[in-house]
Formats: C-alpha cells, sequence, structure tokens
C-alpha cells in the first residue's frame, strides 16, 4: 500500500525558489543633456522583480545624483558616483529589488544640469523579495586610468565578500571615449546584459548567479587597455534569502517530506 504524505502543496515554490535570471534590459532612451536621465523597458517590470541600472553623464563632481526613481513613484538605491579623472565623466550604478507595481520608466535626476548622458537598465526575476534593498553587502566601484587588454583587466575593485549563496552579481563599466559601438567583452563566467547607445563611450553591463559565496567577487570586462574605464559591481540576494530578524520556513533537520504510514491490519 503507498505511503501517504503528510501535506500535499499544489506548488513547491515556496520550498525551492528559482534563481536570479535577466528578464529584459534597455539602453537610453531619453535627452542626452539637461537635468533628467530617462529610459523606459519595452514591458513593465514583473512583480516581485529587481531592477538594476548604470548611468554616466558629464559634470563638475562624482555625487551630484539627487534622486532615482520611476513612474509608479519607486526609490531606488544609488551608489556613491565614481570620476573619471581627466575627463569629468561620474558614473553611478543603482538597483531595488521587490518591485510590485509595474513601472516602466527609470529616471535618474540630477543637482545640476550635465550632458554627455548614457544609461543602461536592466530587470531580473529570482531575487530578494523581503524588501526594497535587496544587496547582500556593500557595493563597490573602481576608476582605472589605461588597465591594459588582458582578459579581464578592467575591474570593479579588489572585491566584495558575499555572505548568501546564489546571488545575482550584476556588474557594468563604462569605457570613456571607446570607439562608438564597440564594446567591451564581458568578465569570464559573466552573461551578458545590455549596451550603451554610445554617447559616452562603451557602456555594457553583464550578469552571473555565484552558487558560492566568497571573497573576491567582482565584474570584471576585457576592453581597449588605453582609455579610462569605470566599473561597478552590485552583488543581490536570492529569493528565498531571509530578511534580518525574519523566521526562516526552513525545516529543523532533513529537507526531505515525512510521510505517514497507514495502520496494519489487525
Amino acid at each position: 500500500m503507498p505511503f501517504t504524505p503528510l501535506f500535499v502543496s499544489s506548488t513547491a515554490a515556496w520550498l525551492k525558489a528559482a534563481g536570479p535570471a535577466w528578464i529584459q534590459g534597455r539602453a537610453l532612451t531619453g535627452a542626452t543633456s539637461g537635468t533628467t536621465i530617462v529610459t523606459a523597458f519595452s514591458a513593465a517590470v514583473g512583480v516581485g522583480n529587481t531592477v538594476c541600472g548604470f548611468v554616466t553623464f558629464a559634470g563638475s563632481g562624482p555625487n551630484i545624483v539627487s534622486s532615482v526613481s520611476d513612474d509608479k513613484g519607486n526609490s531606488y538605491f544609488f551608489e556613491s558616483g565614481t570620476l573619471i579623472t581627466g575627463d569629468g565623466q561620474n558614473v553611478t550604478a543603482f538597483h531595488r529589488s521587490n518591485i510590485t507595481n509595474a513601472p516602466t520608466t527609470i529616471t535618474v535626476t540630477l543637482s545640476v544640469s550635465n550632458g554627455f548622458f548614457d544609461m543602461v537598465i536592466d530587470e531580473f526575476s529570482g531575487c530578494f523579495a523581503g524588501g526594497s534593498d535587496g544587496r547582500d553587502v556593500a557595493s563597490q566601484g573602481q576608476y582605472q586610468s589605461s588597465p591594459g587588454g588582458t582578459t579581464d583587466a578592467v575591474q570593479s575593485g579588489a572585491g566584495i565578500t558575499t555572505v548568501t549563496n546564489g546571488c545575482l552579481i550584476y556588474g557594468a563599466t563604462l569605457g570613456d571615449r571607446a570607439t562608438l559601438g564597440t564594446y567591451p567583452i564581458i568578465g569570464t563566467g559573466f552573461a551578458v546584459g545590455t549596451s550603451g547607445t554610445g554617447n559616452a563611450g562603451a557602456l555594457r553591463s553583464e550578469w552571473l548567479v555565484q552558487a558560492a559565496a566568497g571573497s573576491g567577487t567582482k565584474a570584471t570586462f576585457t576592453g581597449d587597455g588605453s582609455i579610462n574605464w569605470a566599473t561597478w559591481v552590485i552583488a543581490l540576494k536570492p529569493a528565498g534569502a531571509v530578511a534580518p530578524g525574519a523566521k526562516s520556513l526552513a525545516f529543523p533537520t532533513s529537507p526531505r517530506l515525512r510521510f505517514m504510514r497507514p495502520p496494519r491490519r489487525k
């Protein structure tokens, strides 16, 4: 006689959530100068999904982004800018997790008018749904002058140390004054995200799912080693990660389901 399970669920999604996956991306669709940098997805962002982005603009300083928002009133978390010295081009990365109201348009607002805009935005499913800030650890970015053209020479820094397995590692870079239409090669192990329009140079994003957390986590690219590069990396927790102070639904001892044996016949 077959065993009878203690419970039967119509879906096993709560037992094992799907890992992060790229859904769509878009490059700059708005004006290339002024105080707002605008890019719109082709389709609305899915419920519970995450948006990451990377923006560049010319200006007098690296920290002149006032806000990042969307057409449904959501605010995004943005990093301190990385100034490409000698040419005045700034870059900032941003993100928001667990979006629930289907926005399409992302707007970066600057404190002063600037030009040479470019931006890429990417949507991902399968990321942290316990709040709007899904970062696993602090993000990292750096500027490099003439890093050389060897494989993965363009980097986001010395590396961050992730603490959660299965994180989405999102990287993006700008090659300032790169030949228009010539984009860097994505880093080893990464998948390509979105490529910029070329208003400010070569802009491209990439992503991977990091199976095991650890040190030295960085975004890498291969490109023209004789120009300036600015690169950011963001690590975002996967769906199923538990928010601080929350309790997990994990089984206390074994992931296997318990079964009840029917009583013996006499």
